[in-house]
């Protein structure tokens, strides 16, 4: 987005009114948003991203319901998460991490978005992980499943997944406005101190957390839908879900921009 590296944005295309709305003092937040959301929406639902997004939730799924199986060691080893059966559990958690992060690496390229793809995992559902496992006694392979097992139910496939699309919409509009936002620090302006920066993306979170309720019952169904039918490890299945979730953050985003 902005060919997804930190610099100023284009002011072609549609990027050119992003720019005008950050730098003009009668621009609300909502248009600024709105506007940002619309630019970047043919970044965001390019195959190549939508792609790491979408592992990273492959993953969460399947490791989801490899805790409901009696061998979760096993269960997680065919999803290539190499781990043993005295294995720590933060150890545990670390390689779930890299296993999506080695994802991209196998694909040659790790650009600014799936980086940030593969942060929404880490700090969405692997700190949820980290503080169910933290809240029994211990962090060893049984806390983790025991962890990953109440995180497998329907509900819990709600909140995790409009948290996660949530903190992933989030980083990327962050990361696509801050440097424009420093550029546009100015007296009598809309932003006239870094106060005001921290102010927009302090809503700007709670924008992205608002837009995303929609994805709540959206993600629960899907999955109690698909791990019904056995079909929760078919990528394709699950690159599909993710792309409609982005469109439908995407259309609530922008849908009062004319």
């Amino acid at each position: 987005m902005g060919n997804a590296r930190l610099g100023r944005l284009s002011k072609k295309y549609k990027w050119g009114e992003v720019v005008q709305a950050l730098s003009s003092p009668e621009d609300s937040f909502n248009e600024i948003v709105k506007l940002t959301a619309r630019a970047s929406e043919e970044t965001l639902v390019q195959s190549k991203y939508v792609d790491t997004l979408s592992h990273c939730f492959w993953l969460y799924t399947n490791i989801a319901e490899a805790a409901r199986k009696e061998d979760f060691v096993q269960n997680l080893q065919d999803l290539s998460i190499e781990i043993s059966p005295s294995e720590h559990g933060f150890k545990i958690l670390q390689k779930i991490y890299d296993s999506a992060s080695n994802f991209v690496n196998g694909q040659s390229r790790f650009s600014t978005l799936e980086q940030i793809a593969c942060d929404a995992f880490k700090s969405s559902i692997l700190l949820r992980i980290e503080r169910e496992s933290n809240s029994l006694f211990g962090c060893n392979v049984e806390t983790v499943q025991k962890a990953l097992k109440k995180l497998s139910t329907k509900n819990s496939v709600c909140e995790l997944g409009r948290e996660f699309f949530s903190n992933y919409m989030y980083r990327a509009f962050s990361f696509t406005l801050e440097k424009e936002l420093a550029n546009n620090v100015k007296s009598n302006a809309q932003f006239s101190n870094v106060q005001d920066i921290e102010e927009f993306k302090s809503r700007l979170k709670t924008y992205c957390w608002d837009i995303s309720k929609i994805l709540e019952d959206f993600s629960g169904e899907w999955f109690s839908k698909h791990a019904y039918q056995g079909d929760l490890k078919d990528k394709a299945t699950t690159k599909k879900f993710t792309q409609h979730a982005i469109k439908k953050l995407l259309s609530e985003a922008t849908r009062e921009v004319v």
